[in-house]
């Protein structure tokens, strides 16, 4: 008799993919045991986090397609497509009908600035003394952005001094030093022109 074929695992390179940006077309090819095109044949998805695509039919040439959607936070997502076995009630059911497999790999997207935030270790400090300025740095999705370097951020003060700073894991500091006059001091924290979240802030210096 013609019949479907055991499946063989078909395994797709990991793909890279930036949160927001992560649509995936994936396509299988079922063939019956003459190595004729098997239509109409079922396959079904299951994922390791989020929403499985719906079932889909082979068409005439034995393809199946569909858009896969990983989620947007950053991390390692699977994709499975079995061959539909009729009554199959658990993934032990479908052993041997696997199709496809399918990993994505999401990374932070480019930094928001209305994700990303600036704060103060203290808001009132001595003249000529020093404190640190934190920028963590998300994108649109909450992820941090682990890519974030110095140049990406422009600070900026009224008075007062901000070395280069540093960023690890998303997160940038920079140490500022406090001015010789007392006074109010403003430090402005932006990505391209926008502030981000908390700037500015106000210092006060006192003597």
């Amino acid at each position: 008799p013609v019949i479907v074929l055991p499946s063989v695992v078909n395994l797709v390179p990991v793909d890279t993919v930036k949160a927001g940006l992560t649509g995936r077309d994936v396509s299988v090819t079922v063939l019956d045991s003459t190595g004729d095109a098997a239509a109409g044949v079922v396959i079904r998805f299951r994922v390791t986090h989020g929403i499985a695509p719906a079932a889909v039919l082979t068409d005439g040439s034995g393809i199946a397609q569909v858009t896969w959607f990983p989620q947007d936070s950053t991390g390692t997502y699977t994709l499975t497509g079995v061959r539909d076995r009729p009554g199959a009630t658990t993934t032990a059911d479908t052993a041997g009908t696997t199709l496809i497999r399918r990993t994505a790999v999401v990374q932070a997207g480019a930094p928001a600035a209305n994700k990303t935030s600036v704060v103060a270790d203290q808001t009132m400090l001595p003249a000529t003394t020093t404190t640190t300025i934190t920028v963590v740095v998300k994108d649109a999705f909450n992820n941090p952005v682990l890519t974030v370097v110095p140049a990406d951020l422009t600070l900026t003060k009224t008075a007062g001094s901000l070395d280069a700073g540093s960023c690890s894991g998303g997160v940038c500091t920079y140490t500022y030093t406090a001015p010789v006059t007392t006074g109010t001091v403003t430090i402005t924290a932006k990505l391209g022109t926008v502030n981000v979240v908390g700037s500015p802030l106000t210092l006060t210096i006192t003597p």
